[in-house]
């Protein structure tokens, strides 16, 4: 009788012990810093996450669309090679969402709800899982062990289990959106598979407390953002249905010596300058480890030259800042330069290197201006073009870039895009045109054509400034809020792929502004100010500045274009003798249908052929050595 009482009560202690095992719930999500529907869907996916910690897990992976995703491309094998596994029938969209191996309908990952969850993490499961991992004392590899136990009798078809160890990254942060969806902090990400991305397969028959311990020695990967948002989680895959049996992750360990340089406030200096020295620029390193700091090296280099070193020494508590002013640095010569900073041997230890600890900005030198007139379409690729920069001050939204879509009639379209709706309130996007010489200029204009739309908010505004010093002080010359340059108010949610037409007028409003009063002076400077309210996107295109007639005033009849009109073939001959460096033709929607970039042969003639091309009018930009000429011409077609 003892025996049989001794006996129910272990058949209902390993019951209960049975009936703890929850199913971790494990979504595996599909996104990509060119989808604009995913930032949302990401949103929702984590706050779910966060709002069930116990009960969820997150493996997210970065896919390419329409963007460039430095994520993916860390570790684009893997990701490429884990979605042909858990999308075997072409299911697959962006967003997508993988629940314990059922697929949820793409773009609709709010369809996963605290119900749905709960329904799965509530089914009794005979799996125990542990993982852990440690940063080794060289700080540049991982231990990782994976235990498996199971708590009764289980058996699964041969060679079908497997069991899957991921590194995670908990968060990343970019000072920019690396793609133009206007996302920037990334959650719960995929770095890599240990010891690959097919797992090894374990056992497939399991007796009642049967256990396996699995280790690992991993080196860290070249490219983490940060070493302290490192982690592991493990899961068990049935390979003949796909379903996850179990998962389960461990937590970000800090480390005790780690330095990082703050994207925020690190070389915050203006976007350009006509000086060859650039003084003051400061880099703001961070105590990202346990230990106080008390010493570190800074390595510094302008454009791709040699570093140099900075040793520092000092004390700085854990999460707190250092203040460093760079000495002098020679920034010589026209155009782009960088300054490359990175923060190595925290407290003289060895650390493995991380996004985290390098930081890279980037300064326009203006020492060679342009010729009038600047007539930008945005249609050439590789923006911002030589002698533009873009500049967000508050390091906390998007940029401008150059978008190329279709509009909503089906017309191909290129602008200039601001992802303004993805914002907060009070951000601020500049854009700088090229420097431009004007002092052989009696007149001078600027107009640009803009598409925007109000969501009934307060309005987006847009200011343009002029500097005649290079910088040293600005001008208002133009301010308009967004009621006043939207060509439509309606109460909708983001403007996405809503661009406008071309052929309708009402769609793009003509911007100008009269800069004759800075004519004949030495060189100007534009700067293009959006400031975010609760409007929607915007688009930019056809921004010209020069002359009020179109083309510099010393040589308005310096070219002729015969036959005008034509059939097709034309030819284009310098009236002066000045020499042709290179033709481009596009529409009037700024597609560029021919394009000659290299001098010319003959020099100052060139015949070419436009034959094909449907009736007209044509823009024809010529470029000599003084700077680029605009005239029209008029195709009848064939």
């Amino acid at each position: 009788m003892k025996q049989l009482i001794f006996l129910m009560m272990g058949v209902m202690f390993f019951s209960f012990l049975s009936a703890q095992n929850n199913t971790k719930v494990l979504l595996e999500m599909t996104t990509a810093t060119g989808c604009y529907h995913c930032p949302s869907g990401n949103h929702y996916i984590d706050s779910l996450a966060n709002l069930h910690p116990d009960k969820v897990i997150v493996l997210r992976y970065q896919f390419p669309l329409n963007s460039y995703d430095p994520i993916y491309y860390q570790d684009s094998a893997e990701i490429n090679q884990r979605s042909k596994a858990i999308f075997p029938t072409g299911q697959f969209g962006l967003p997508g969402t993988y629940c314990n191996g059922v697929y949820h309908k793409m773009g609709y990952p709010d369809r996963l709800t605290s119900d749905s969850i709960d329904s799965v993490y509530r089914v009794r499961n005979h799996f125990l899982l542990e993982i852990g991992h440690q940063v080794t004392v060289d700080c540049d590899s991982l231990d990782i062990t994976f235990t498996i136990t199971s708590d009764t009798i289980q058996e699964f078809a041969a060679g079908k289990l497997f069991a899957h160890i991921v590194l995670m990254e908990d968060s990343i942060f970019f000072k920019n959106p690396p793609g133009n969806n206007g996302e920037k902090d990334f959650f719960f990400e995929c770095r890599k598979f240990v010891p690959e991305v097919t797992g090894w397969q374990i056992p497939d028959q399991w007796s009642a407390g049967m256990t396996r311990t699995y280790s690992y020695k991993v080196p860290i990967p070249g490219y983490i953002y940060d070493l302290n948002n490192l982690y592991v989680i493990g899961f068990i895959q049935n390979n003949s249905n796909l379903h996850i049996l179990q998962s389960a992750k461990d937590h970000q360990q800090k480390l005790p010596y780690y330095a990082g340089i703050d994207i925020h406030k690190s070389l915050n200096f203006p976007p350009f300058t006509c000086d060859t020295i650039l003084n003051g620029a400061k880099v703001f390193v961070k105590n990202m480890g346990t230990a106080t700091l008390t010493s570190f090296r800074l390595l510094y280099r302008v454009h791709g030259g040699i570093y140099d070193t900075l040793q520092w020494t000092g004390s700085v508590p854990s999460d707190s800042l250092a203040e460093i002013t760079l000495p002098p640095l020679g920034i010589s010569g026209d155009g782009h330069k960088t300054i490359d900073t990175q923060v190595i041997y925290p407290n003289e230890h060895w650390v493995v290197e991380s996004f985290a600890s390098q930081f890279s900005s980037s300064i326009e030198v203006n020492v060679i201006p342009d010729e009038p007139p600047v007539h930008e379409y945005f249609t050439r690729t590789g923006f911002p073009y030589k002698g533009w920069f873009i500049y967000n001050p508050n390091r906390d939204g998007n940029t401008w870039m150059q978008n190329k879509t279709t509009s909503v009639s089906g017309y191909y379209m290129t602008s200039l895009f601001l992802r303004s709706f993805t914002m907060m309130p009070g951000t601020i996007n500049e854009f700088y045109p090229p420097e431009i010489t004007v002092h052989q200029m009696s007149s001078m204009t600027l107009y640009f054509d803009i598409a925007h739309i109000m969501t009934g908010g307060a309005p987006d505004t847009l200011e343009i400034f002029l500097s005649d010093n290079c910088g040293k002080s600005w001008t208002l010359v133009y301010k308009k809020t967004g009621n006043e340059f939207a060509y439509t108010s309606i109460p909708w949610p983001e403007w996405i792929n809503g661009v406008p037409d071309s052929t309708e007028v009402n769609s793009w409003k003509r911007q100008t502004a009269n800069l004759t009063g800075y004519a004949m002076d030495s060189k100007i400077n534009l700067r293009f100010k959006y400031t975010r309210g609760e409007g929607n996107n915007v688009h930019i295109r056809n921004l010209y500045i020069g002359p009020g007639v179109g083309i510099p005033d010393r040589h308005a009849d310096a070219f002729s274009i015969h036959p005008n009109p034509a059939q097709g073939m034309i030819t284009i001959e310098s009236t002066n003798g000045e020499r042709i460096m290179g033709i481009e033709v596009f529409n009037l929607m700024g597609a560029v249908v021919f394009s000659k970039m290299e001098p010319i042969v003959a020099g100052d003639k060139l015949t070419i052929d436009l034959t094909g091309l449907h009736g007209g009018i044509y823009m024809v930009r010529i470029k000599t050595r003084a700077g680029w000429i605009t005239k029209k011409i008029i195709i009848t077609g064939t």
